[in-house]
């Protein structure tokens, strides 16, 4: 605004502003921004020509010189702010008055078909409609305030008049009917239903109960019903679809084929039920067979791991075999070896070696023996020297 804008240097007490564009989208972008904030918007289009003939500021050689090529968008608005930034601008701006209030041109009669009502989850319930973003609401919801308003007056008086004058008057018929008739006899409730009422019974002391509802409360209900008939999945109950639509069959006044509804009981078809009670019983053989196929893999599963260690403890055995056949052949190679280069004789030259040796320790063991025997009888003037005792 402070580059493209615009605000008259008069005294300025609207506020009003005005934006100069010729790219078209950009224009396009403005408006529509404009128009999100609440704010109205005029759109001045100058063409090419118009500014040329406007704005002609110099004339070279007898040429005019061409100052725009494009249409100019002149777009006005008066913002809630300011939407200047200059000093020279900011200081023409003032706080326009806005109108809080639309006006109706015109209303046109169309003719009846389905529509939709919006309500948006909001105090106020308004929303922005169409390309001007006009602030609007449903007008259902009046609408439907004013219509249940008279309903419940007229509910009300006819609940009036049900309990301060139709219930009296019916209590008032049936006890004179209580003259003509017998001690007892049989009334018929309904097309099924068969009470036996006395005279004494009939003498004003009677309970009564009065429904009272409206064709549109009926409705109501009725689409209310559909509404929740139409939510129900394939695998519901199906004796739950029968009871919402007997009921809704109650509310359009149809009570026989609401008895029948309820009553309805589906026959099955034998060729369906024979067809089933195969497919149980194929059902049932298949899952035998798996079970059997699962037992005899384990048992296969068991004779492997059987086997497997089988196989293990012979291959132990076959290794322990060959270890003890690989000692002999190592001891055999070694008493070969030994006796082929002389060691077997010269082992036994060491052994007798020490033998000897042993037997010399032996003797020398022997002889310091006794003579310490002999030091012994001598220090203790034993005559019988060399006898030992």
């Amino acid at each position: 605004m402070d580059s493209d804008g615009y605000i008259s240097k008069q005294p300025n007490k609207t506020g009003f502003s005005q934006f100069c564009q010729s790219e078209s989208v950009l224009k396009d972008d403005v408006i529509r921004l404009l128009k999100s904030m609440g704010l109205e918007v005029k759109v001045e289009a100058i063409t090419a020509e118009e500014q040329n003939r406007r704005k002609v500021t110099s004339v070279n050689n007898g040429a005019l010189d061409i100052i725009s090529r494009k249409t100019t968008y002149k777009i006005g608005f008066s913002a809630f702010d300011c939407p200047f930034r200059l000093p020279r601008k900011t200081e023409r701006w003032a706080v326009p008055k806005f109108k809080e209030s639309h006006l109706i041109k015109n209303i046109t009669e169309v003719d009846k078909v389905l529509m939709r009502c919006l309500t948006v989850d909001s105090i106020d319930k308004l929303y922005a409609c169409g390309n001007n973003w006009t602030l609007t609401h449903n007008t259902a919801t009046g609408a439907r305030s004013a219509l249940d308003a008279t309903a419940t007056r007229r509910m009300n008086l006819v609940r009036n008049i049900s309990e301060n004058l139709v219930k009296p008057l019916i209590r008032k018929w049936m006890a004179y009917n209580a003259e003509f008739l017998e001690e007892e006899e049989v009334v018929r409730v309904t097309n099924a239903e068969y009470v036996p009422v006395r005279r004494d019974d009939l003498e004003g002391r009677i309970d009564l109960d009065i429904t009272i509802s409206t064709a549109e409360d009926n409705a109501a209900k009725s689409q209310e019903l559909s509404f929740l008939l139409q939510t129900l999945g394939p695998n519901e109950d199906p004796a739950i679809r029968r009871e919402i639509m007997a009921d809704i069959m109650d509310l359009m006044r149809m009570p026989d084929q609401a008895k029948r509804m309820r009553e309805y009981q589906p026959q099955t078809d034998p060729k369906k039920e024979q067809a089933e009670k195969l497919e149980l019983e194929r059902m049932a053989l298949e899952n035998e067979n798996l079970k059997a196929t699962i037992q005899d893999r384990l048992a296969r599963a068991n004779e492997n791991v059987i086997d497997a260690r089988l196989k293990e403890n012979k291959a132990a055995a076959e290794a322990a075999k060959a270890r003890k056949l690989e000692s002999e052949a190592d001891m055999t190679d070694l008493k070969f070896l030994k006796s082929d280069e002389g060691f077997d004789h010269m082992e036994k030259i060491d052994l007798e070696d020490r033998k000897h040796k042993q037997r010399l320790i032996e003797k020398l063991t022997e002889a310091r023996a006794n003579m310490e025997q002999l030091q012994y009888q001598q220090r203790f003037g034993d005559k019988q020297l060399g006898v030992l005792r």
